[in-house]
């Protein structure tokens, strides 16, 4: 799968908006979103045919698969569900696994650079939320919060803003040595 240089700069534009969107506001506009899922999906067709958007379109649908527990449990946002499922399209199954290690591990490194911004109170619960849920050996409990306190939470918590993990995820996935 081929996707010129050229035809990926509205790919790069409208994750650059999303992410730097959810780092001011914390949502995600839907506008970026479907406009990111219906670019990749005729840019697919447009550069490998209608296999490759089928590959997308599966690609999507495998990160909702793979978020929507996530989503549902409050740890990640609804609008970078949809913008990863957006950005899958442009990816496809067979570069599907490297987009979703590189998104976790810039998500990780995200979500360190959050926590090291929080208030202190905040890290405290944190570790203690983190230490409570490795010794019972099961996931951490994620706070549940109304979607308008995600911004700066309650007691100095800085909520991660996963928009960024994605498109740094796919831009790994799209531009790095093993991308396309």
């Amino acid at each position: 799968m081929i996707i010129p240089a050229i035809h990926l700069v509205p790919l790069a534009i409208s994750l650059g908006a999303a992410a730097c969107w959810d780092l001011t506001k914390r949502t995600i506009p839907n506008v970026l979103t479907v406009s990111v899922a219906t670019l990749g999906v005729g840019v697919q067709v447009w550069d490998n045919g209608c296999l490759a958007a089928l590959s997308g379109l599966a690609a999507a649908v495998l990160s909702i698969l793979v978020l929507y527990r996530v989503w549902l449990a409050g740890g990640i946002g609804g609008g970078d569900v949809k913008l990863a499922a957006a950005a899958a399209i442009w990816i496809g199954l067979p570069h599907f696994i490297a987009f979703a290690l590189a998104t976790a591990i810039a998500g990780g490194v995200v979500a360190a650079v959050c926590y090291g911004v929080s208030g202190r109170g905040a890290r405290q619960q944190i570790q203690a939320n983190l230490t409570g849920a490795l010794l019972m050996q099961q996931l951490p409990v994620i706070e549940q919060r109304a979607p308008s306190q995600w911004g700066s939470g309650g007691g100095g918590r800085v909520s991660v803003p996963y928009g960024i993990a994605v498109a740094i995820g796919a831009g790994m996935a799209l531009w790095a040595p093993w991308g396309l």
